[in-house]
């Protein structure tokens, strides 16, 4: 006969038991109901504030008006940049003008784009010479090399 110990299934039930006692005892202390308990935490939270919360946002609003500074110095620049970016732009205008003029004046370039009429001929064109041709003159006189030997 089987002792009361050793029985296997007896062991077995005593352990679930256990366990399903230990996580419902677990539930109801997670669970906090306890008032009194709750009320005192939330009059302690109240009337004294943590010293590190008050430090995190002490440490906030100067990261706020820091940022603020940093901002308004990047304003300031970029406004400055745009100021001096528009006087540039007036002055690259001017001088294209500049340039438009005179070549106007030359009769030497018909206008439009790149490679647009340079071939053409117009009554007041000024005739175009031909630039000249660049010749490669070998310096030494040897057979061009048919071979790399490399294999």
């Amino acid at each position: 006969m089987r002792s009361k110990t050793t029985d296997s299934v007896a062991r077995m039930y005593v352990i679930a038991g256990t366990v399903l006692a230990f996580f419902i005892l677990w539930s109801l202390v997670a669970a906090q109901p306890f008032p009194a308990a709750a009320a005192q935490r939330e009059r302690s939270v109240v009337t004294a504030p943590d010293p590190r919360l008050a430090a995190l946002q002490q440490r906030e609003r100067a990261f706020n008006l820091r940022s603020a500074m940093v901002r308004a110095r990047i304003d300031a620049r970029w406004a400055a940049y745009r100021q001096a970016r528009a006087v540039r732009l007036q002055q690259i205008a001017l001088v294209r003008r500049a340039n438009a003029a005179a070549r106007a004046s030359s009769g030497t370039y018909s206008g439009g784009s790149y490679g647009g009429s340079y071939g053409s001929s117009s009554g007041n064109q000024a005739p175009r010479t031909s630039t000249p041709q660049v010749r490669v003159i070998p310096t030494y006189s040897a057979p061009p090399v048919t071979s790399t030997r490399s294999s």
